[in-house]
């Protein structure tokens, strides 16, 4: 079985798909036989609470449509005195009499409904909706109380015990380690972009699949782009135009002038990618950027062939008797669908693209079961870089909290939405990579060691820490938009590190610019036109930075026992590791105090 994973599609629809749901629902059976809770009794309480909330959310309604009546009526009381001020000064007569007569009609009529009818309704109403509402939130904390049982048995490490089931050798680390980022870095061309203060890194996966190391990252990028801003300004002449009398006379004429001007503006976006180490052809380097060639028709597909044949061929042509000759690829299906035309080493090419690995890459490209051709390969060496259009909306997050739930049945939907989901979306991540047979091989050089650092954790994950605590807990006081935070090991006390963490954004400041316009009177007129210019702010704290290896709610269930002024100032706890903005205290005082857990 573990050879289908040779043609990752054909794997993923004959087998995986539907064992990680078997998996999802064995394993699910097991906690809540586990957790012995009451699940016929569960579902009473939790139908029961859905009753009561939907009994609550009628009167509630009732008395929104009551209050908005009440609106109505007094917007008519004001009218009715506007209109009675009106017909007792402003008309005659008749005119007079009727608007008197209706506008007092409507004024008392709506004031003595409003206080006979509609305050008392409100009242009674807003009552009775306070009592339901108690009734349906103490049923509510009884189906959570029946439930707490299992929700305390949910881990962050679920999801990726249940992916290692059905991926073979693909196995997950808990955390992105000192160790993994050298041999990253050491020895499969990574370059890490820790000094790039453009981009933060909010999350990480990362583990090795058959012991080639992969790392998947998302990061809150920043980029400048640019605003229009618009300014106006009213002119009036006069002029003397015919009276078709033949004479003239004065006419006043307006015009609005609208300038606007560009000016640079700070954006952000967050980006998902995945890191993949292989030594196979370490010499080669392309680039190819998805087409969705799953929504072509048949048609579209063989002139895309025929065209691209013409191209490679006229590039081959061009290349001959250069040192790095271009040739075309027999399969030209692949050859043009998959592109990578940049390549710079046509050997090493065809040892990563063996024609199994071509027809994978074709079948990923043309299929509508997965993502079809909405992935962008880069290879530089032995550093793998892919990214999916679908992996940008990927929440790798798998805490736990996610599937707490006052009712079985709920939890149980979401448990098995939310790890079907994340497991779909990492595997056609890693379905590309899959498809190179010569990418499952284990790495066969000697690799150079790891090497004793004087920081005990990657500034990658220092950069999570520091977002997880949230970046308004760094920001310059004056920043006017999101920081992007970067962190800087400082120096180690024991196994806890102390880091400076730079938030990096933007103030602003309020500025105008004077446009010259041509009017309709043929004078010249300066516009103003108000923008505001985005100034480059930084601002840094302390951070300290400790491995505790809990999972989050033993964590949770310890903070009561531990010391409380660890958490005078604010931290976070992610990826087993505690981090804490460093107060008045120092960094031997969180050593010891965190070692006594």
């Amino acid at each position: 079985m573990q050879n289908l994973i040779l043609e990752p599609l054909k794997y993923y629809v004959q087998h995986a798909k539907g064992s990680h749901e078997r998996n999802i629902d064995e394993y699910f059976t097991s906690l809540v036989e586990k957790s012995k809770i009451d699940v016929q009794e569960n579902r009473k309480t939790a139908e029961l609470f859905r009753k009561q909330d939907k009994i609550a959310s009628k009167t509630k309604d009732k008395i929104s449509k009551f209050k908005g009546l009440k609106t109505f009526l007094i917007i008519l009381s004001v009218l009715s005195v506007i209109a009675l001020l009106v017909g007792i000064f402003a008309l005659t007569d008749t005119a007079q009499i009727v608007t008197i007569i209706v506008s007092v009609l409507l004024l008392i009529f709506s004031i003595l409904f409003i206080v006979l009818k509609l305050n008392k309704e409100i009242k009674n109403f807003e009552e009775i909706y306070k009592k339901q509402r108690q009734i349906a939130d103490e049923t509510y904390r009884k189906a959570l109380s029946q439930m707490q049982p299992l929700n305390a048995l949910f881990s962050e490490n679920d999801t990726f015990n249940l992916i290692e089931k059905v991926v073979p050798n693909l196995k997950f680390n808990k955390e992105y380690s000192v160790e993994l980022d050298q041999n990253f870095r050491n020895n499969y061309d990574f370059e890490s972009d820790t000094n790039d203060d453009t981009r933060s890194v909010v999350n990480t996966v990362s583990g090795n699949y058959n012991k080639n190391p992969f790392l998947f990252y998302r990061h809150l990028n920043h980029y400048m782009s640019t605003k229009t801003y618009t300014g106006t300004r009213v002119i009036t002449w006069r002029e003397r135009v015919s009276d078709g009398k033949g004479g003239t006379r004065t006419i006043t004429r307006s015009q609005t002038l609208v300038a606007t001007v560009t000016k640079p503006f700070p954006m952000y976006a967050y980006a998902t990618a995945l890191n993949y180490g292989h030594q196979t052809a370490p010499d080669l380097s392309f680039s190819r950027r998805y087409k969705h060639a799953e929504d072509w028709s048949e048609n579209k597909v063989e002139r895309h062939i025929r065209k691209g044949k013409k191209k490679l061929r006229k590039k081959a042509e061009k290349t001959i008797g250069q040192e790095k000759q271009f040739t075309e690829m027999a399969n030209s299906e692949f050859d043009t669908l998959f592109g990578a035309t940049d390549r710079d080493h046509e050997v090493q090419f065809r040892v990563m693209f063996s024609p199994l690995a071509q027809i994978n890459m074709v079948n990923l490209m043309r299929s509508e079961d997965g993502y079809g051709d909405d992935f962008s390969f880069v290879k530089n060496g032995k550093h793998n870089y892919i990214v999916t259009e679908h992996s940008q909306n990927w929440d790798m997050d798998t805490s736990p909290q996610k599937y707490y739930s006052y009712d079985i049945d709920l939890a149980k939907k979401q448990f098995s939405d939310i790890n079907s989901q994340y497991f779909k979306s990492m595997y056609f991540d890693l379905a590309p990579i899959f498809a190179i047979p010569a990418y499952h091989e284990q790495p066969n050089s000697v690799f150079e060691k790891y090497q004793k650092t004087k920081n005990n954790y990657t500034e990658y994950e220092y950069e999570i820490l520091a977002n997880v605590i949230g970046a308004d807990k760094f920001m310059h006081p004056m920043s006017r938009t999101q920081s992007i935070l970067k962190a800087e090991f400082l120096y180690s006390k024991n196994d806890t590190d102390c880091v400076q963490v730079t938030a990096h954004s933007f103030t602003s400041e309020p500025r105008v610019d004077i446009v010259p316009l041509f009017g309709g009177d043929g004078r010249l007129h300066n516009v103003p036109v108000r923008w505001d210019e985005y100034i480059p702010v930084v601002n840094t704290r302390i951070m300290v930075v400790k491995k505790l290896g809990l999972d989050g709610l033993t964590f949770d269930s310890k903070r009561t026992s531990m010391d409380a002024r660890l958490f005078d100032t604010p931290y976070g706890y992610y990826h087993g590791l505690f981090a804490r903005i460093l107060g008045n205290d120092d960094v031997e005082y969180i050593d010891n105090a965190l070692n006594k857990i």
